[in-house]
């Protein structure tokens, strides 16, 4: 645990990282205003910025024949890397998809760490996605609080 920062981060992802893996990612990170309903990522085009939202909320949304549906939500608790449009407006740190992969290629403990997250953000995904088919309304609306 002594290696675990814990720092300034208004991100949790950032704020539980190594002081070591955050290192590489530091130099790369451009801070940014995050503005309702702005598209961070389509599905229909290559990721180029990874976001580590830091204030605000976003979600991902899934789209078919025109109809859209909200699958999971991204926080101050994680960062973004799928489509994503932004709910409540906020703030966040922003790295070049290509500056992060080339982090976790130099550092396994960051590429673990990102797919832990990866991980428990599919979950997620897949609770909403059971919620939403199934669930009445109260119960849907209830993961939201």
């Amino acid at each position: 645990m002594a290696d675990r920062r814990i720092n300034e981060q208004r991100n949790r992802l950032l704020a539980c990282m190594s002081r070591a893996d955050l290192a590489l990612l530091q130099p790369f990170f451009e801070p940014v205003v995050l503005r309702f309903r702005q598209r961070l990522e389509s599905r229909t085009q290559k990721v180029k910025t990874a976001y580590f939202i830091q204030r605000g909320l976003g979600s991902v949304v899934a789209v078919n024949n025109g109809r859209q549906t909200e699958i999971a939500i991204v926080g101050w608790e994680g960062m973004t890397g799928l489509p994503v449009v932004m709910q409540v407006e906020g703030e966040g740190q922003c790295i070049a998809a290509d500056n992060l992969r080339r982090a976790m290629k130099q550092s396994t403990t960051l590429s673990a760490f990102l797919l832990r997250y990866a991980h428990v953000f599919f979950v997620q995904v897949g609770h909403a996605a059971l919620a939403n088919a199934q669930g009445k309304i109260e119960e849907r609306l209830a993961r939201c609080t």
